[in-house]
This record gives C-alpha cells, structure tokens and sequence, in this order.
C-alpha cells in the first residue's frame, strides 16, 4: 500500500480491491468506449491533416 496521503495510485488501487467484479466489468468498458473515442478524433484530425485542408504556416528553407 502506498504511504503518501493522496496518491493516485494508491487510491485507484485501493478501490479496485475493494469493488465487485461487475463494477470493474462497467469500468473497463466505459474505460475501453472512452479509449476508441478518443483513437476516432485522433484519426479524424490526421486525415484532415494528410488530406491538405489545413495551410501549413512552416516553409522549409533550403541552407546551401
């Protein structure tokens, strides 16, 4: 167990050993859901930076 006052860890860890099994099932799907959320805006914003539709403000300087 971890000894400073509010760790996170030491707190998350606490509640999982005391939460019943469909608790942590509910949690690790949310979890899981938020995770795929968040994977489709990421892919989202680079296609639309691959696909050119955002002006680029850098100008690569040739140095001869």
């Amino acid at each position: 167990m971890c000894q400073v006052a509010f760790c996170p860890i030491g707190l998350a860890l606490s509640s999982v050993q005391q939460a019943a099994p469909d608790v942590m099932e509910h949690l690790l799907a949310a979890a899981r859901e938020f995770f795929l959320a968040a994977k489709a805006v990421v892919d989202a914003r680079a296609a639309d930076l691959q696909a050119g539709s955002a002006p680029s403000r850098l100008e690569r300087i040739e140095i001869a």
